[in-house]
């Protein structure tokens, strides 16, 4: 075999070799990139699960303040009723 046809075959199985190992560290590469997507994912749905709880906790917190609002609201208007009340009865002092 001639010099050149010997170094020509060297060269195209290293590169051959090289191919060959760039297709598993690929094939890896792809499986790890599938397993961080799916840990990924996950962190996405869990936060999106306490996000959606906070913001029904959040928004059942709201209702409860409305009512006590409506309800001081509701005191307040009676004691202004009251103090009127006894203004007109009582007369300024």
């Amino acid at each position: 075999m001639t010099d050149w046809k010997a170094k020509w075959q060297d060269t195209l199985k290293d590169l051959e070799q090289k191919r060959d190992e760039l297709r598993v560290q690929a094939h890896l590469a792809k499986a790890e990139a599938k397993e961080e997507l799916a840990r990924l994912e996950t962190r996405v749905d869990e936060l999106k699960a306490r996000a959606e709880k906070a913001g029904d906790e959040a928004q059942d917190v709201m209702e409860e303040l409305a009512k006590k609002a409506n309800i001081i609201k509701s005191e307040v208007k009676d004691s202004i009723a009251r103090i009127k009340e006894r203004m007109k009865t009582e007369g300024p002092k």
